[in-house]
């Protein structure tokens, strides 16, 4: 069963890349153009994307971008935290500006 992305219908999800205590983390399709890759945040236990993970080019780094109404506990935070850490050392070591 593939699972799609609920704000764009229709466009696949590529591949789950992170796996954290609580949620997942989902690459999406990159659309033509977009030079940043896009993730979703999705929780384990009910499949729901809970938030997106985009490059921030004013902070030149990837941002956590939470859904309204969600609730984030200190560990999956963490794991979030580490993955940003993680996709923004590799964009900046491949020394892609933006």
């Amino acid at each position: 069963m593939a699972l799609y992305n609920n704000a764009e219908l229709l466009t696949p999800l590529l591949d789950i890349v992170y796996q954290g205590r609580w949620v997942s983390v989902n690459r999406l399709t990159r659309r033509p153009g977009r030079t940043t890759d896009v993730f979703e945040v999705v929780t384990k236990e009910s499949a729901r994307v809970v938030a997106e993970i985009r490059w921030h080019a004013p902070w030149r780094k990837y941002v956590l971008v939470p859904r309204s109404e969600t609730v984030w506990e200190t560990t999956c935070l963490m794991d979030i935290a580490r993955w940003l850490r993680l996709l923004t050392h590799e964009r900046k070591a491949d020394g892609i500006r933006g």
